[in-house]
């Protein structure tokens, strides 16, 4: 029988199997395109994507602390397409989560299967049935940054390890710009077509059921449970003289599952706005910058911790420089979680700075550093103080397929 750490390798080492022939006569040529299998009646696809981070963390000492440590993570996606004729297909989407490591982790609670779905793709939009990406998240503009695993934004990639709980710092509280109340749950959505620049979407999960199919299962009974988890957005892409624009809007919406509720907790409410302004210097270099804010009734962003004059924010800013391959980042992000009596204010702000190089179409890589610095009104971190201060630098190699 395998063990845990047996059972990743084998996913990834899957994975690689998996993987198309290598094309290669120089690194600038080296590709690895997705494995394609044609029929008469559907093609699938099969791809993926696999990275790994070494970095060092500069944080206070402490009993078995490892400052030092490689990590990563290891994706499968599959994608089964027919087409329909008179600009439609249907198609079963799915992903994979094959390999993490502590410091490596999804915003799907790492399940192995993080996504898993029927798409209908049509002139009159796209609809969506199974476990995929809510409406607001799916279409959040949240500022550009030269990698989504090491942004500030994510939780892909965090750097700093809590000895104190076993688990990582960002467990107390993470910034998140974006709404997010429907994660992955089983759900339908809906995407209009672009219209003059405008696209709208709507997603509604009955429950927090993980179960392929809406309405299939109730979820965790969690206490103060959120139902009927609903996300709106809107977004605008248009040009305004050289000026390529992206605005953004969400909305999320629960409702307490009266089943499971334990006082007076409020039904749930998110909203988020965000934006990107990107100006072509040259033919080839591009400056962007950008950001977003996040508002939540919910403690923590934890949707099954809503609370009466809870407010919990996060907004962040970033600005961005690309020009033949290369990419120069800049990222700010400050956020706060109170939620009343019961609950410490937690606040939170972090810088970071980021090279990256597109190596060809499959390879990716970048060096940075980050700083987060917390402050707990009530509690203590492992160093038996209120407030805590960490950086780290990083070297992070991506494979996309």
């Amino acid at each position: 029988m395998l063990d845990k750490k047996g059972k990743n390798l084998w996913r990834l080492s899957l994975f690689i199997i998996l993987a198309a022939p290598i094309e290669a006569q120089s690194w600038a040529d080296w590709s690895m395109p997705p494995l394609v299998f044609k029929t008469s009646l559907a093609n699938l696809m099969l791809g993926g994507s696999a990275y790994g981070t070494l970095s060092t963390a500069f944080q206070p000492s402490a009993t078995g602390l490892n400052k030092t440590a490689p990590g990563g993570a290891a994706t499968l996606d599959t994608l089964l397409e027919r087409s329909l004729g008179k600009e439609t297909d249907l198609a079963l989407v799915s992903s994979f989560y094959l390999y993490h490591d502590a410091l490596n982790a999804d915003n799907y609670d790492s399940d192995f299967v993080q996504k898993a779905y029927v798409r209908l793709q049509t002139a009159y939009g796209t609809m969506e049935i199974g476990m995929a990406d809510g409406a607001a998240f799916a279409m959040a503009l949240t500022g550009p940054v030269v990698n989504d695993e090491t942004s500030m934004e994510s939780h892909n990639a965090t750097f700093f390890r809590d000895p104190a709980t076993g688990g990582v710092l960002i467990d107390r509280f993470a910034l998140n710009s974006a709404v997010e109340v429907s994660f992955n749950y089983a759900k339908i959505a809906y995407y209009t077509p672009q219209i003059y620049g405008v696209q709208l979407g709507a997603s509604y999960a009955p429950s927090q059921g993980k179960a392929f199919l809406p309405f299939a299962n109730a979820g965790p009974p969690t206490p103060d449970r959120q139902k009927n988890l609903w996300e709106f957005a809107a977004t605008w892409n248009g040009d305004i003289g050289p000026l390529r624009i992206g605005l953004s809007g969400g909305i999320g919406t629960a409702q307490i599952d009266e089943k499971l509720a334990t006082g007076a907790a409020p039904d749930l409410f998110d909203w988020a706005i965000g934006g990107e302004i990107a100006y072509p210097i040259t033919a080839g270099t591009t400056l962007s910058f950008g950001g977003a804010y996040h508002k939540s009734n919910a403690y923590g962003f934890d949707i099954d911790r809503s609370r009466h004059g809870g407010d919990t924010n996060s907004s962040h800013l970033s600005t961005k420089l690309e020009f033949d391959g290369w990419a120069f980042g800049l990222e700010y992000s400050d956020g706060s979680a109170k939620g009343g009596i019961d609950d410490p204010a937690i606040d939170l702000n972090g810088y970071a700075a980021a090279i990256g190089y597109r190596i060809n179409a499959n390879l990716s890589a970048a060096i940075g550093w980050q700083k987060l610095r917390y402050r707990d009104d009530t509690d203590v971190f492992y160093t038996g103080k209120p407030q805590i201060s960490a950086h780290a630098t990083f070297l992070h190699l991506r494979l996309d397929v």
